[in-house]
């Protein structure tokens, strides 16, 4: 049996309530605005993102992860599975 953190996602009232956290950090500015473009327009992960990296957060995107079985954040956002994969691995993070 494969152990992918989407198996584990922790549902969408989890999800919604840590995105809450990191709203109060988000500002209109180039940074975000091209993290939206890059995030395909996932603005509650842009939220958290930018929350969590600040200005970094435009070449964090793009690393491999292991915790997400080595896909970077931009190749998490185009498939479902991926993106609760994803949403799971940034709430573990805290």
């Amino acid at each position: 049996m494969i152990h992918h953190l989407e198996n584990y996602y922790s549902g969408d009232l989890a999800w919604n309530q840590f995105v809450n956290l990191y709203k109060e950090f988000w500002t209109n500015n180039s940074i975000t605005q091209e993290l939206l473009q890059m995030l395909n327009h996932h603005r509650d992960i842009a939220e958290v993102i930018y929350g969590k990296f600040g200005s970094s957060s435009l070449s964090i995107i793009t690393l491999l992860i292991p915790a997400l079985d080595n896909l970077s954040i931009a190749n998490c956002i185009y498939t479902p599975h991926l993106i609760k994969r994803l949403k799971e691995c940034l709430m573990r993070m805290e």
